[in-house]
């Protein structure tokens, strides 16, 4: 079943509730299935079929969704990018997917020193159509196991990501799994500060939203004191983030002009969130607070049980019963609850693979088991730990980082010999904040300095990668002979 049908029940059951709150528009489930079923009629007119590839770099908004979705109905595999990418992880996605159409807003291919290949469709994100006549399309037929989106995801510090490519399947069974497990209901509010196209926001807010009649309001700031005034206006039910921003908010939270009652729990993701600080954010705000535990390559995985079981410190205890991890040795054998390994999971949310990348695929993918290169240990009651990451990859905010894509950029300056990156860590609030640290050594007579490294990739990168701390080495002098 393609995933797009129970979207589509839910408007026609529904087609007066509001769907999509973006801003001062708002998107009636009937706008919303319209605008994606004339998205999925625009694309089989340019003479896509299903399989096919669509790249989307759209900012969160109705757009995105229309056009994700939009996709998806079709039976395309959609491939979504961040919005804060530069032209390094562009230019290469495009390279790698080999995508037959681009869609993306204007301002952020101007961002490209080139633009678009010549040779590459390109549809300009303005022009998905968001109203116009209304429409119901019937979605593309296809298998629980055809490809839906395929989503970067750094793993192997090899200084590139692979697409984990998701199935219908996969986004069917997430959707409703979160659903259940957070008990996601005809009148819920669920905020979305996420990127939309992350596993994180898809599966516990977008589309369990869409399928149980939700509301998804869209957030376009993470400033702590806009939100808490949203969380408060528009009673808000839900809100995944990750661990540092719920931190903001329990810090800007004023009981005065803040209420929360509305909330029935945040959950914290994509990064680990301490016992101490889980439970002083959880009291400051006065929610309940559970912290979830997913890979890209795998829609949800473990949950903290939301009535009675909830472990501060702990990443969840299996929550369905279809979803297995374990805890393996080097050589893959499992090892007693106290001990330390890799974990790895066992789901119908794991993907299919990575895109056109089988020799990857078969190093994460072994024995029906995900290596997930985190390394953790479970208790005597079944309860997750997190340890540390395995994987050669910083985690920055929830942000996953390639030390060695970062270093490759940096050397490209004019004046670079070589660059090493690294983490800086810090303490902020309780929490680890890690952020890029550039070693930078610069040929002889050049003259380069810490802000222009900073320029030079904050021109080329996400933000998110653009180092923090820039040191400079000291030449290595050769030996005379």
């Amino acid at each position: 079943m393609n995933l797009t049908e129970p979207l589509r029940r839910t408007a026609l059951r529904h087609p007066e509730l509001a769907a999509v709150v973006d801003g001062d528009a708002t998107l009636s489930y009937r706008d919303l299935w319209s605008a994606v079923s004339r998205t999925a009629d625009r694309l089989r007119e340019q003479g896509l079929v299903p399989g096919d590839r669509v790249l989307l770099w759209l900012p969160n908004g109705a757009r995105f969704l229309a056009a994700h979705l939009g996709a998806m109905a079709a039976g395309l595999l959609s491939v979504p990018l961040k919005a804060d990418n530069g032209p390094t992880e562009i230019l290469a996605a495009v390279d790698d997917a080999r995508p037959q159409l681009v869609i993306a807003d204007a301002d952020l291919v101007a961002r490209l020193p080139d633009g678009l290949p010549a040779r590459l469709p390109y549809w300009p994100g303005g022009e998905v159509p968001l109203s116009g006549r209304e429409r119901d399309a019937e979605p593309t037929a296809v298998d629980a196991d055809h490809p839906a989106s395929a989503l970067y995801s750094y793993y192997f510090g090899e200084g590139r990501p692979y697409a984990a490519v998701l199935t219908h399947g996969n986004h069917l069974f997430a959707a409703g799994h979160c659903a259940t497990f957070h008990d996601v209901q005809l009148s819920d509010r669920l905020l979305v500060v996420l990127p939309m196209l992350h596993v994180f926001a898809m599966g516990m807010a977008i589309l369990t939203s869409f399928y149980r009649g939700a509301t998804v309001h869209v957030g376009h700031t993470v400033k702590p004191r806009t939100l808490l005034d949203t969380l408060t206006r528009e009673r808000i039910t839900h809100l995944p983030a990750v661990p540092q921003l719920h931190a903001q908010l329990a810090r800007f939270f004023d009981p005065q002009r803040h209420r929360l009652e509305a909330v029935k729990h945040f959950v914290s993701g994509a990064d680990f969130l301490p016992a101490d600080v889980h439970r002083r954010i959880a009291g400051s705000l006065g929610v309940r607070l559970i912290q979830g535990y997913g890979l890209t390559e795998c829609f949800p995985t473990v949950c903290n049980p939301p009535n009675g079981g909830n472990r501060p410190g702990t990443l969840g205890i299996g929550g369905n019963p279809r979803i297995h991890f374990r805890i393996v040795d080097a050589e893959g054998r499992p090892v007693p609850p106290g001990e330390e390994g890799e974990v790895v999971i066992r789901s119908p949310g794991v993907m299919s693979g990575y895109l056109d990348a089988p020799a990857a695929t078969r190093r994460v993918l072994r024995d029906g088991w995900l290596h997930s290169g985190d390394v953790g240990r479970v208790d005597e009651d079944g309860y997750l730990h997190f340890v540390r990451l395995a994987k050669p990859i910083l985690n920055v905010a929830g942000n996953k980082v390639d030390p060695v894509e970062v270093a490759r950029v940096i050397a490209r300056l004019p004046g670079v010999a070589t660059a090493r990156v690294g983490p800086r860590s810090e303490i902020e609030e309780g929490l680890t904040t890690v952020s890029v640290r550039a070693e930078v050594e610069v040929e002889p007579g050049a003259e380069v300095e810490a802000r222009d490294v900073r320029a030079h990739c904050r021109r080329w990168l996400a933000s998110y990668k653009v180092p923090r701390e820039v040191v400079f080495a000291e030449p290595v002098q050769s030996a005379d002979r």
